[in-house]
C-alpha cells in the first residue's frame, strides 16, 4: 500500500498590481485540500503547506490569510510554534468531502529574500 502525503507552496509577500498571493494562498492553496475537483491529500488525514514570506511580518500574512480564508468560508488558521530564527508553524483544521475528515493541514512559514 502506498501513502501520499501533499505539500504545497505558496509565496506571502504583498500584491502586485496583477497577483494577490494571499488570495491565492488561500484560493490556489488551502482550497485544493477541501476541493473534490483537486483532491489534494484526498486519501490521508493530514497535509502541508509552505509559506515563503517575502517583504511581510508574520501578524499581517496571518490576519491576512485569515481574512480571505473566512470570507470564502473557510476556518482560521492557528499558530503552534512562533520563533524569530525558525520557521512559524501554524495549524489548520478543515471539514473535507472525504473519508479523511476533519483533516489537519499544517502550515510552515519561513523568510526569504
Amino acid at each position: 500500500m502506498a501513502r501520499q502525503f501533499v505539500v504545497e507552496c505558496k509565496r506571502l509577500t504583498a500584491s502586485s498590481k496583477t497577483w494577490n498571493y494571499i488570495a491565492q494562498y488561500v484560493d490556489a492553496g488551502i482550497r485544493r485540500f477541501i476541493s473534490e475537483a483537486h483532491g489534494y491529500g484526498k486519501d490521508a488525514s493530514s497535509g502541508a503547506m509552505v509559506g515563503y514570506l517575502q517583504n511581510m511580518e508574520v501578524d499581517a500574512a496571518v490576519t491576512d490569510v485569515n481574512a480571505h480564508a473566512s470570507a470564502n468560508g473557510l476556518p482560521s488558521l492557528t499558530v503552534r510554534v512562533r520563533s524569530v530564527s525558525a520557521p512559524v508553524e501554524l495549524d489548520h483544521r478543515l471539514v473535507r468531502p472525504f473519508r479523511d475528515s476533519p483533516f489537519l493541514l499544517m502550515h510552515f512559514w519561513t523568510r526569504v529574500t
